[in-house]
């Protein structure tokens, strides 16, 4: 399984995959199965953006490839509609990793400084039958489910919540009821 980092640009309104020193342009949107969003947390882990709250994403791809992305707040609040998307499927008793998650760039409707901003949206739609989200997780534990290469302290997982369930179903195989 690849390991792949994807970025949205939010000034022209595209996602991009990292290709060793590379960027290709993937387009204005993404599916993904979401494996785990941390907190934002407040930093500036690029020398080009100014200090604003960021949330990094651990999702498979359309080819369940093992990436990551980070989501930006900027100055317009960028993240509400993340946190908006969560409270909904919250609502429906959803976990991430049980929806695919389309995200798109979507050009605001008005513009600040003649410049054009983009802003985040997430569609959820169902996942698919052949896709087994435990599987994936168990054979690919030693996949961390964040990106610790940059420069943001974000609290890390020991492990996906999902397999504590799994781990608690396989000791029970051993257990002798008398």
């Amino acid at each position: 399984m690849k390991q792949i980092q994807y970025r949205f640009n939010r000034a022209n309104g595209k996602i991009f995959q990292c290709q060793r020193a590379n960027l290709q342009e993937i387009g204005e949107s993404l599916d993904t199965i979401i494996l785990h969003a941390t907190e934002p947390i407040y930093g500036d882990p690029f020398e080009q953006n100014r200090s604003q709250e960021w949330v990094q994403l651990c999702f498979l791809d359309t080819h369940l490839n093992w990436c990551y992305a980070m989501l930006n707040s900027g100055n317009s609040g960028a993240l509400n509609n993340w946190y908006f998307y969560q409270q909904k499927l919250e609502k429906a008793h959803q976990n991430l990793w049980e929806v695919t998650t389309k995200i798109s760039l979507i050009q605001t409707s008005s513009s600040y400084n003649d410049n054009t901003w983009y802003y985040y949206d997430f569609e959820n739609k169902p996942l698919s039958p052949d896709i087994n989200i435990p599987k994936i997780l168990k054979n690919n534990r030693h996949l961390p489910l964040v990106d610790t290469s940059l420069n943001l302290n974000f609290t890390i997982p020991d492990h996906h919540p999902l397999l504590s369930l799994n781990n608690i179903d396989e000791r029970a195989k051993f257990v002798c009821w008398q």
